[in-house]
C-alpha cells in the first residue's frame, strides 16, 4: 500500500497526463503485497498519533484505543464494475439500436440457444407430455395431439424479439449462458450483456480512467484519516466485524448502527415485536438444525 502523499502523486500525474493507465497500475500494485498494510508504514504511525484522543468516541473508555474509520475503501475491479454498470446504465437508457447480426453472433459466442418446445398448430408453449399414451403430447391451449413439437429458430425469434413483440416474450429463458454455470437468461438479460460488452470494449480507456480516479480518491480520503473516530479496541471490533455500535440510550449494549438503539431501550410496542422476530428466528433456525440442513 502506498502512502498518503504517493497517492496523491500518482492521482496529480494521472490528472496532468504524466503517466498512463498502465503506469499508474504499475505504480499502485506491481511491488504489492499481501499483508503490506497502510497501518504497518511510519507515516501512517506517525499521523494516526497526532489524531488520537485521549478517549473512545463510543463508550467513553481510555482502554487500548485506536483510529476507527467509518467507510472503506473498495477494491480497484469493485470500482470499475460499479462505473461499467453506471455508464452502460446510462447508455442503454439512450435506447441504442441493436444490429440484428452482431447480436445473433454475441449469443452463438456465449450461450446455448435452448427454445421451448410449441405447438406445431397454436404455437403455444403450454404443453402436456405423456409418457404412455400416444401421441406425446398434447397442447393445453388448443388440444391439438402431436409426437414432434416445434423449435423455434435463433435467427426468427431474434427478429421477433427485437420487434415489438420483445417485452411480451422476454421472461421465457431460451437462453443458456456457457460461462455462468449454464444460468438460465431471458431476451432482456442477454440484450443487456451484449450492449454492455460491446460499451465496454469501444469505452475500456474511459472506463479504466474514471476507476482510477474513484479508487485514488477513496484510498487518498482513507489515508487522509477524513471521516474517522477515536475507538476502543472493543467499540472497534464491533463496528468492524458486526456493523454495531454502542446503543446512546442505555450506553451498555450494542446495537446495529441502522437502529436508533438496542431492544431493551425500545417502546414497549416495538421491544414486543422485535422479541417476537427474534424468537421465531430462533425456532427457524433450531427447526433447520434437526432437519439437518442448517
Amino acid at each position: 500500500m502506498r502512502t498518503l502523499n504517493e497517492l496523491i502523486n500518482i492521482k496529480d500525474r494521472l490528472l496532468n497526463k504524466e503517466l498512463s493507465i498502465p503506469d499508474v497500475k504499475i505504480e499502485l500494485w506491481q511491488d504489492y503485497k499481501e499483508g503490506n498494510r497502510s497501518w504497518h508504514k511510519k507515516d501512517w504511525k506517525d499521523r494516526r498519533t497526532e489524531l488520537l484522543k485521549d478517549k473512545c468516541e463510543i463508550c467513553s473508555s481510555t482502554v487500548t484505543l485506536t483510529i476507527q474509520h467509518l467507510s472503506h475503501p473498495l477494491k480497484f475491479v469493485e470500482y470499475r464494475q460499479e462505473m461499467s454498470e453506471d455508464l452502460t446504465s446510462q447508455y442503454l437508457d439512450s435506447n441504442p439500436v441493436i444490429d440484428p447480426i452482431e447480436f445473433v453472433t454475441f449469443i452463438q459466442d456465449n450461450y446455448n440457444f435452448a427454445p421451448p418446445p410449441q405447438c406445431p398448430e397454436c404455437s403455444s408453449k403450454k404443453l402436456s407430455k405423456r409418457e404412455r399414451k400416444k401421441p406425446r403430447y398434447l397442447c393445453t391451449e388448443c388440444r391439438y395431439e402431436f409426437d414432434t413439437p416445434f423449435h423455434e429458430i435463433l435467427d426468427a425469434l431474434i427478429d421477433r424479439l427485437l420487434s415489438v413483440d420483445g417485452p411480451v416474450l422476454d421472461h421465457y429463458k431460451y437462453f443458456i449462458a456457457k460461462d455462468l454455470r449454464n444460468k438460465p437468461c431471458t431476451f432482456g438479460q442477454v440484450k443487456y450483456w451484449a450492449h454492455r460488452t460491446k460499451f465496454e470494449k469501444i469505452n475500456a480507456e474511459d472506463i479504466e480512467f474514471k476507476s482510477l480516479l474513484i479508487y485514488l480518491d477513496h484510498a487518498i480520503k482513507y489515508l487522509s484519516f477524513n471521516d474517522t473516530i477515536t475507538a476502543c479496541k472493543k467499540c472497534a471490533s464491533y463496528y468492524d466485524l458486526y456493523a454495531m455500535d454502542l446503543c446512546p440510550q442505555c450506553k451498555t449494549n450494542y446495537k446495529g448502527r441502522q437502529y436508533i438503539s438496542c431492544i431493551p431501550c425500545l417502546p414497549e410496542e416495538k421491544r414486543i415485536v422485535a422479541m417476537e422476530k427474534i424468537e421465531s428466528g430462533r425456532k427457524f433456525n433450531d427447526m433447520h438444525k434437526e432437519l439437518g440442513i442448517d
